[in-house]
């Protein structure tokens, strides 16, 4: 690259802002990606928010839906209505334009309100899963076991410990310490960085762990459910019941099952 081109990259280069000298980068994006890029994003946002926050009126307006399983639910919707409504939508303006306008003090508010949520969603997906392995695998002490106050105590821990733990962790600057290894100092950018050591022992409390909770759990009633549907299947029939009969209720079994896992 000769003198000249370098000189006009640099007179094209747009920055977060142009009057401060140590100014990050801003991300140039042609008009049709850009565009394409913001409809996506707000029609997630909306989505997320729109759609959480039916979940949260049906559930504390209808008393049919009053019941342990559908509280836990409903503070796991939340959570994700938080989520869209107070994360994403500074989330996508970064995304965009690589760019943070609002401020180092709001920045890292923002880091940790994103890792509170996103944790405490993670948390109830695993607390959910606990709670279909009752009904499914032991539903006969399911009643007995998943009480209200259980379910209380489930929606205590799954919003309490990532709080402590996000704000305890971003208030302590372990993140100023990963900025400071990476090498990272321009005005304008603002991105969850931690050093090796927290940053794993964030990845596993926050995801590896109780991400692979759920699947065990979710393997297992699906191997369970499986395996009832098979005991039916070979359960002997009456007469006057019809030969298609058991099939039909052991297709429904595995379906169900099927459906319990990919929720």
């Amino acid at each position: 690259m000769n003198t000249s081109d370098l000189f006009w990259n640099q007179q094209n280069t747009s920055y977060c802002f142009q009057d401060t000298n140590n100014s990050c980068p801003k991300a140039n994006r042609e008009l049709f990606s850009f565009s394409a890029l913001l409809i996506f994003m707000v029609g997630v946002i909306i989505f997320t928010t729109v759609g959480n926050l039916i979940v949260i009126i049906s559930v504390s307006h209808f008393k049919q839906l009053h019941s342990p399983t559908n509280f836990l639910i409903m503070s796991l919707a939340t959570a994700d209505f938080l989520l869209g409504l107070l994360v994403m939508p500074y989330s996508m303006v970064r995304s965009l334009t690589s760019c943070w306008y609002f401020g180092e003090i709001f920045c890292k508010l923002h880091s940790c309100i994103d890792m509170m949520l996103s944790t405490t969603s993670i948390f109830h997906l695993f607390f959910i899963s606990v709670d279909r392995y009752y009904a499914v695998c032991r539903p006969l002490h399911y009643y007995k076991n998943i009480t209200t106050t259980v379910i209380e105590v489930f929606i205590f821990i799954s919003w309490c410990v990532p709080c402590l733990y996000s704000f305890g962790l971003f208030f302590s600057n372990v993140d100023s310490e990963g900025a400071q290894d990476m090498g990272i100092s321009c005005t304008g950018v603002c991105f969850i960085l931690l050093d090796r050591l927290w940053g794993t022992i964030s990845s596993l409390i926050s995801f590896y762990i109780p991400g692979n909770l759920i699947m065990g759990i979710y393997i297992h009633i699906f191997s369970v459910a499986k395996k009832q549907a098979k005991i039916l299947h070979n359960y002997p029939s009456t007469k006057d019941e019809k030969p298609n009969s058991r099939i039909k209720l052991s297709l429904t079994i595995e379906t169900k099952a099927a459906k319990t896992l990919s929720i």
